[in-house]
């Protein structure tokens, strides 16, 4: 598996040699480089097309970051994540040990957006911090959002440590052939598992339709309802002005007409 490089920071300047912003650097060309403009709160520009002489080839350091109040370099800074609220995070927090600040979340994780406390984190970290985790399955979801994670860490110059694994990436030490093969493994099993639970899954479902006792999701809108529904839409009345008559989506009026 070729391995996905890490980011590459930079800082654009005007005219004067004044610094702009901090840039994130996608592919750089003879002419022209490619570069994304922070934008704060984890947020980067789409693409721009930029001269490489306005880029000073530092880094970004001459743009710099402004800690939030209270920071201190080196922090130990710790993720939990739980898939529902009912769920405890004594073990975890247990594994991580102390840290100098902890971000948790308690969602599925299946988009990284959704992941409030992981980009909180990931927008503190400065070099020479420490991301502490339990295991990599509270980290990412795939393998290829995990390799994106590592980079991301790594390229801010700071460390990613996973407890329970007992593996740790950072940008000061050279990690050997067979840790980077464990990484790889390990994310790609955790992947290949998840597939197998929803196949389960699925096979479960099929079997309880057979025997007549899956019921399935409930129904938004009840038998009158729907009925409702269908006698609104054949007067003409929008479909939007129905659905919040009744207090549900767009898509579920529409289901309603179509079945």
């Amino acid at each position: 598996m070729t391995q996905k490089k890490a980011p590459e920071y930079d800082t654009l300047c005007s005219l004067d040699g004044t610094p702009q912003a901090r840039v994130r650097v996608v592919r750089r060309y003879k002419s022209v480089v490619k570069v994304r403009r922070w934008l704060g709160d984890g947020q980067w520009s789409g693409e721009e097309d930029r001269n490489p002489n306005d880029l000073l080839g530092d880094g970004g350091t001459a743009w710099g970051w402004n800690p939030p109040a209270g920071t201190k370099k080196g922090e130990r800074l710790g993720y939990v994540r739980v898939s529902t609220v009912d769920q405890n995070l004594d073990r975890q927090l247990e594994l991580i040990g102390d840290v100098d600040k902890l971000y948790e979340d308690k969602i599925s994780g299946k988009s990284r957006a959704d992941r409030v406390g992981l980009e909180q984190a990931l927008n503190r970290l400065r070099s020479g911090d420490t991301l502490v985790v339990a295991s990599i399955d509270r980290l990412a979801r795939s393998l290829v959002d995990l390799r994106e994670i590592v980079d991301q860490v790594v390229g801010e110059g700071a460390t990613l440590e996973f407890i329970h694994e007992r593996m740790k990436f950072s940008p000061d030490t050279t990690v050997d052939p067979t840790s980077k093969l464990m990484f790889q493994m390990l994310g790609a099993f955790a992947e290949f598992e998840r597939d197998i639970i929803r196949e389960r899954q699925k096979e479960g479902i099929a079997e309880a339709k057979k025997k007549g006792v899956y019921k399935g999701r409930k129904p938004a809108l009840s038998a009158p309802r729907r009925d409702e529904v269908r006698r609104r839409a054949a007067t003409g009345e929008k479909r939007a002005e129905i659905a919040e008559d009744l207090g549900v989506s767009v898509a579920t009026v529409y289901r309603v007409l179509a079945g």
